[in-house]
């Protein structure tokens, strides 16, 4: 599976850093989607179907970027939406190789890992899954966030819009739309923490010291009251 991904990506321009970027973006959320699936003790059948989901939850980012450059949902298309489309409307998961009784499993998990909440009526197994990806996911946007040089932070002298932080304080999700700045954008990934479904998920960010390496790249005092919630939050949570 790992193998036909790996050709799958190759046919775009994997020397593009964003190309590039999401591909091992998707094999770290697949490990970290593993971690998470054996840390709740699931069956093996779960596990499986983590990793497969994992792996899978972005392919529509490569089509995103190669056709409009940019990875705004906004600005071009839902790429989770996107991804179910390549995957189950244009047949691309066939060339997996994976069992069709999980196809529904799968295309769920996937078109809801990248929205605001997920979507009601699924069945048991569905939720899970969808509830592994949103976590998985999460944790990788912190540790790019965190670790790796692919965001700048620029904007001492930027505000924080009212809206977001009001949404903070409520500890709620932030909504693309409503970004202003890259205050904003900052705060988006902050309340992510506020969306964890796992209390596992929460206690991976912590011993990874995602939270702590975040704030001092930062440098900024301005989220110093965020991050005490956070940390109060994740106390209470943990």
């Amino acid at each position: 599976m790992e193998e036909i991904f790996d050709n799958y990506v190759k046919k775009y321009n994997i020397d593009d850093p964003k190309i590039k970027g999401k591909w091992e973006h998707s094999y770290r959320v697949m490990e970290k989607a593993i971690a998470l699936a054996e840390s709740l003790h699931l069956s093996e059948e779960n596990i499986y179907l983590a990793k497969i989901i994992g792996l899978l939850h972005d392919i529509g980012r490569f089509e995103q970027w190669t056709h409009y450059k940019t990875f705004v949902d906004l600005k071009s298309i839902d790429h989770g939406d996107y991804g179910c489309k390549l995957l189950f409307e244009n047949g691309l998961i066939e060339d997996f190789k994976i069992d069709p009784k999980y196809y529904k499993i799968i295309e769920k998990a996937i078109r809801n890992h990248n929205k605001p909440r997920i979507e009601e009526e699924l069945t048991e197994q569905e939720f899970l899954q969808a509830k592994i990806i949103r976590d998985a996911d999460k944790l990788d946007i912190f540790y790019i966030s965190a670790f790796l040089n692919l965001i700048s932070y620029p904007f001492l002298e930027e505000s924080i819009s009212k809206k977001i932080e009001n949404t903070f304080w409520n500890h709620g999700v932030v909504y693309t739309k409503d970004i202003k700045n890259s205050n904003d954008f900052v705060m988006r990934t902050l309340c992510f923490i506020f969306d964890f479904n796992y209390e596992e998920s929460l206690k991976y960010l912590v011993e990874n010291s995602y939270l702590e390496v975040f704030e001092k790249r930062l440098n900024n005092s301005l989220f110093g009251p965020y991050f005490k919630e956070l940390k109060r939050y994740i106390e209470k949570r943990i």
